[in-house]
C-alpha cells in the first residue's frame, strides 16, 4: 500500500481517536505534538490502526516507532 495513502488514513484515525477534526499529522508527528496523546490513547490508536488496516503490529513495531512515519512504514510493509 502506498505510504502517502496510509498517512492520509492515519490522519483520519488520529482525528477520531484524539477527537480533533482539525488535527493534521505528518510523518514527523510524535505523541508530544498532539494534545491528549498519552499511554491510554496510544492503545486506542494502535487498536484503531490494526482494525482499519486489518493487520497486527508486533511488539517491536510499536516499541521502535518514534513517530507517525514509522507507523506508516510498518503498515505499508505489512499491507
Amino acid at each position: 500500500m502506498d505510504k502517502s495513502l496510509v498517512l492520509q488514513e492515519i490522519n483520519k484515525i488520529c482525528q477520531r481517536v484524539f477527537r480533533n477534526e482539525s488535527l493534521t499529522v505528518t510523518e514527523d508527528t510524535t505523541a508530544k505534538d498532539v494534545d491528549g496523546w498519552d499511554s491510554i490513547s496510544n492503545l486506542f490508536l494502535i487498536d484503531e490502526l490494526e482494525k482499519n488496516f486489518n493487520m497486527k503490529f508486533e511488539l517491536d513495531d510499536i516499541l521502535n516507532a518514534q513517530n507517525i512515519g514509522d507507523l506508516a512504514t510498518v503498515i505499508s510493509n505489512k499491507a
